[in-house]
């Protein structure tokens, strides 16, 4: 009977438990990196050497590839556990997923080993255990490898609580060892994300309902806990304001998009999140719903119906305080757990592994319920639950394999958010860069415009984005106006200065173009792509002074013949010499060159001389054989110019004549994607990919 008992509890566990995870999980090995894994990890030169662990503890720069942003991701033992797996294997991805697989197997053994101590019963935790392991809603949690902080966080939390609850309950000189492990622990789950902050107000709930104990006495077990999570506090506190310091007396400006793109009022987020607390809820049985986005809109009826929801459900805790402790302890572990990404306005109000560790209390409370059932020992009733188990784990082990297909690409997972958010600007945001990094400049740029379109106040990496992409695809008015709008954002960001020279370079302007190139040098003097652009930008500059001489040379020569004119109004347009271009032009247009007229409107229309290019493009539709784009260059200077209802008008009558207008003209003529909300986000963009 003993080595039947101890068979339950521990080997059982330990084999069954682990074999759910690798059934469940198995085919996500080779997943792709997703949204923000490129900047924590891929491009993270940080983590690429062992010798910056020290970094880690004193510069929150460290977690992020872009410099100066996101100060607040603060998370040092997270960055030495991505350099010890980037030691091991590198960027191999099924390195990275078998170590996401292990984390969550350690978490479902530790969630097993709680809620065995909470309910005392192995079965029934045994049972809610196994649902923790294959339930689709963590398959974020598992698949998004940059949701390794909250395994990892999870982790070392559980670790810390179970140490306790140990120490607590053991009368040997063991409990003495798990004291001092609980908040070694603790500590360890704070460097790592700081939703561990709560643990210390969930060990006083343990101590109430499950150990009800109501002396002050008994509360000082959680002293140490209270003091590591002040401590960390203080000290991240400290290592932040340090680190701003360092970066204003360098003159950059501190932004973090995380936080700046959501200007949602302090209490406007609580009332939002009354609602999303129904909505985590809801996915651990809706499981359709489960995405990588979830697009939330203001304060609606729904949320302060979840308002009045909460308060009674909490009227019900407390009615329930004596006789149901473990329902109570339970539903104050989950909302102890959400309570610090439903308080702190985030960028994202809702996401799904946010309720990685939370939704252990859910599981616990079902496992309470079912170790209600199995006291009453009917084998029959018995044998009907074991089996309905087996078919809900089977069907869940289905259905997160089927999630995990969906984090093979970054394609392919917002092709599925956008079917269930199609309104969301951070899921086309995210679309739009994912098809930017599989080369499909074309129809990135308009998922782009559409996140534009669905909210006006882009962030500074996005408009940097856009701007490059439109700049490379020829959309070179709305690449100005994106990197205009970035660099009245931050005029000192190395990024944007960067992409701004190179937009400025597109608009044929030497003058800016060095100029913002040697503001980035002033900026950051070893900068390596500043400088070889600099270089190269030079050596072109003095091919086309020296092109320019050798042309002038022929035309002495050769007396001035149309093709030397031409190329060298052409060279001298390109070299920002344009008094001299347009001469040049002008005497080239009277002797009926279409040719000098056409570049003379370009150059104008690069030059933002909107009305002079609105006339010489109106005079080239006029002439039979004139290229087609010159109607459109027709309605971006009609828009420039102010002419805003011609410019419109023009535009449709394109369209109605099947014409495929540049996201140049649909901008100009506030065409799809730049109108027409919400029915704009139905409209076909050039192509939908599927690989």
């Amino acid at each position: 009977m003993g080595t039947r008992n101890s068979y339950t509890r521990f080997v059982l566990p330990l084999i069954l438990l682990p074999i759910l995870v690798l059934l469940a999980y198995g085919n996500s090995l080779h997943n792709d990196w997703q949204f923000d894994d490129w900047s924590s990890i891929v491009n993270n030169e940080a983590i690429q050497s062992l010798s910056n662990t020290a970094k880690f503890f004193t510069d929150p720069r460290a977690f992020k590839d872009e410099a100066g942003d996101f100060l607040h991701m603060f998370r040092p033992l997270l960055l030495v556990s991505y350099a010890l797996t980037y030691a091991i294997g590198g960027l191999s991805l099924p390195v990275w997923h078998i170590v996401q697989i292990a984390f969550h197997i350690g978490c479902t053994l530790l969630v097993f080993l709680l809620i065995k101590e909470t309910i005392k019963s192995e079965a029934a935790a045994l049972f809610a255990a196994a649902f923790f392991a294959v339930h689709p809603i963590h398959s974020q949690a598992v698949n998004y490898l940059s949701s390794r902080s909250e395994l990892q966080a999870s982790f070392f939390y559980l670790l810390a609580l179970i140490f306790f609850i140990y120490s607590y309950r053991d009368e040997s000189n063991k409990s003495k060892f798990f004291y001092l492990l609980s908040p070694l622990c603790l500590a360890a789950a704070l460097l790592t994300k700081s939703i561990a902050v709560t643990l210390p107000a969930v060990l006083v709930c343990w101590l109430w309902f499950i150990e009800k104990k109501r002396s002050f006495k008994a509360y000082l077990a959680t002293s140490p806990h209270f003091l590591v999570t002040a401590a960390f506090v203080l000290f991240r506190h400290l290592i932040i304001t340090w680190t701003a310091k360092q970066i204003s007396h360098s003159g950059q400006i501190i932004h973090s998009d995380y936080y700046t793109t959501n200007s949602r009022p302090f209490f406007e987020n609580l009332i939002i999140q009354a609602g999303i607390f129904w909505r985590y809820l809801g996915l651990l049985f809706s499981w359709d719903q489960i995405s990588a986005i979830h697009h939330i809109e203001g304060p609606s009826a729904f949320c302060y119906f979840s308002i009045l929801a909460i308060v009674a459900l909490l009227s019900a805790l407390f009615y329930l305080r004596k006789d149901e402790p473990e329902v109570v302890f339970c539903s104050l572990f989950f909302m102890l757990i959400i309570a610090p990404t439903s308080i702190i306005p985030l960028n994202l109000p809702m996401n799904e592994h946010r309720i990685y560790l939370a939704s252990a209390s859910i599981f616990g409370l079902i496992a309470h319920l079912i170790a209600r059932h199995l006291r009453s020992n009917h084998k029959s009733q018995l044998r009907y639950a074991l089996a309905c188990t087996c078919l809900l784990l089977c069907l869940c082990i289905a259905y997160t394999r089927d999630r995990n297909t969906f984090w093979q690409t970054p394609i392919k997972l917002w092709q599925d958010a956008l079917k269930k958010a199609p309104h969301s600007r951070y899921a086309h945001a995210q679309y739009a860069v994912a098809l930017f990094r599989h080369g499909h400049f074309k129809e990135g740029v308009w998922e782009m415009e559409i996140a534009n379109r669905l909210h006006g106040k882009m962030t500074q990496t996005l408009s940097v984005t856009a701007a490059t992409y439109h700049n490379q695809l020829g959309n070179i008015h709305l690449a100005k106006h994106y990197i205009e709008r970035a660099l009245k954002r931050d005029g000192r960001d190395a990024n944007t200065i960067l992409a701004a020279a190179q937009v400025s370079e597109r608009f044929h302007a030497p003058h800016k173009t060095r100029e913002l190139l040697l503001r980035l040098l002033a900026l950051q003097p070893e900068h390596s792509e500043g400088k070889s652009i600099l270089s190269a930008f030079n050596k072109s500059c003095q091919t086309m002074d020296q092109e320019i001489y050798e042309i002038k040379k022929q035309i002495k020569e050769q007396g001035e013949k149309k093709e030397l004119l031409m190329r060298l109004a052409n060279t001298l347009d390109r070299r920002g010499r344009y008094e001299e271009a347009e001469k040049i032009n002008t005497k080239l247009i009277k002797q009926r060159v279409l040719e000098a007229l056409l570049l003379q409107g370009n150059s104008l229309l690069r030059q933002e001389r909107y009305l002079e290019a609105a006339a010489v493009f109106n005079r080239l539709c006029r002439i039979p054989g004139t290229p087609t784009d010159c109607v459109q260059k027709l309605v971006i200077a009609l828009a420039g110019a102010g002419k805003n209802k011609d410019a419109a008008g023009l535009g449709k009558s394109l369209v109605k004549k099947g014409l495929e207008l540049s996201l140049d003209t649909r901008f100009a003529a506030k065409l799809p994607p730049y109108s027409g909300f919400p029915d704009f986000v139905k409209l076909k963009a050039p192509t939908r990919r599927t690989d």
